[in-house]
C-alpha cells in the first residue's frame, strides 16, 4: 500500500529491516543492493518459508548456490531461483524478469521493491511507503531531482550511473548497449530542457525576439501624461513674457529732410 508521508527516509522501511534480521540469514545484511545481488540470500528466504524443516519437491539446494560475485556465479544462483518460482505450487509468489535483472545489475530500487513484496507476502502485513520513494524504472531520476543543481549528473556520469557492465555481459550485443546509452542520454537531455524551462534565470535563458518585441510594443502604446516640473514652468512663463514685449515700429515711408 502506498501512502503519502511528510518525513523522508532512505533504504528499506524499518519493519522490513526487522523482518530480515529475524530470518537468521547466513551472512549479515548491511547493503541490500550488494548483499542480495547474487541471489543466495533470496534462496535462503524462499527455503525458510516454503520448505521449513522438510525439503519439498523442487526446493532450492543451498549447497549448489555460491557466494561468488562474478556474473556467471550470480546468473547460476538466479537460475535456481527462477526454476523454483516457475513450479506450479510456487507460482503464488511472483518476481518478474525485470526485477531479477535489476537486482543482478544492482539497479536502484529493484531489490527494495522485491523485499517489500516478499515481506508483505510472507507476513501478511501491509507496508506503507512514500509516494515516489521507489522508482519502478530502476534509475536514479528521483534521486537526481532531490539534489542541488551543481551536484546533479552530467551526460557521462548519467550513462555510468544507469548502465552496468553486467548488462553488456548478459546481452553480448553491442547494438543493445548503444541503444541503452542513447536512451539514457535522451532522458538526460529531456531533464535538462525541463530544468531550463522551470528555472530560466539560473541558466540566463534569453526570451525569444517576438516576446521581447510584443512587450516593447505594449509598453510604447501606453499613453502617459507627464507633469511639468517647476523649472519647465518658469521657462515657459519667460517665453510667454518675451513674446508679449512690444516690437520696434517699422516705417514704410521715407521722410525727406531739407538740409
Amino acid at each position: 500500500m502506498v501512502e503519502l508521508y511528510t518525513e523522508k527516509r532512505s533504504g528499506l522501511p524499518r519493519d522490513v529491516w526487522k523482518w530480515i534480521f529475524s530470518l537468521d540469514l547466513p551472512r549479515p545484511v548491511k547493503n541490500v543492493r550488494r548483499d542480495f545481488q547474487n541471489g543466495e540470500l533470496i534462496g535462503y528466504i524462499l527455503n525458510h518459508y516454503y520448505c521449513r524443516n522438510e525439503p519439498v519437491l523442487g526446493w532450492i539446494e543451498i549447497s549448489q548456490m555460491n557466494q561468488g560475485t562474478s556474473f556467471n556465479s550470480m546468473n547460476a544462483n538466479w537460475d535456481l531461483v527462477r526454476r523454483f518460482l516457475a513450479r506450479p505450487e510456487n507460482s503464488d509468489l511472483v518476481i518478474s524478469k525485470e526485477e531479477i535483472d535489476g537486482i543482478v545489475h544492482a539497479k536502484p530500487g529493484a531489490i527494495e521493491l522485491v523485499l517489500i513484496g516478499m515481506f508483505q507476502f510472507f507476513t501478511g502485513k501491509e507496508q506503507k511507503t512514500l509516494v515516489g520513494e521507489y522508482n519502478f524504472d530502476f534509475n536514479d531520476g528521483d534521486y537526481q531531482n532531490r539534489l542541488p543543481f551543481h551536484a546533479r549528473n552530467t551526460a557521462t556520469s548519467s550513462v555510468k550511473a544507469n548502465t552496468k557492465i553486467t548488462e553488456t555481459l548478459a546481452d553480448g550485443d553491442t547494438a543493445r548497449e548503444q541503444l541503452r546509452n542513447s536512451k539514457v542520454l535522451s532522458q538526460f537531455e529531456l531533464n535538462k530542457v525541463m530544468m531550463k524551462a522551470e528555472h530560466p534565470q539560473r541558466f540566463n535563458v534569453v526570451p525569444p525576439l517576438d516576446t521581447r518585441s510584443r512587450k516593447h510594443r505594449g509598453e510604447s502604446s501606453k499613453k502617459t501624461t507627464l507633469q511639468p516640473s517647476a523649472k519647465a514652468s518658469v521657462r515657459s512663463s519667460r517665453v510667454i513674457s518675451a513674446d508679449k514685449k512690444s516690437k520696434p515700429v517699422q516705417y514704410d515711408q521715407f521722410v525727406n529732410v531739407k538740409q
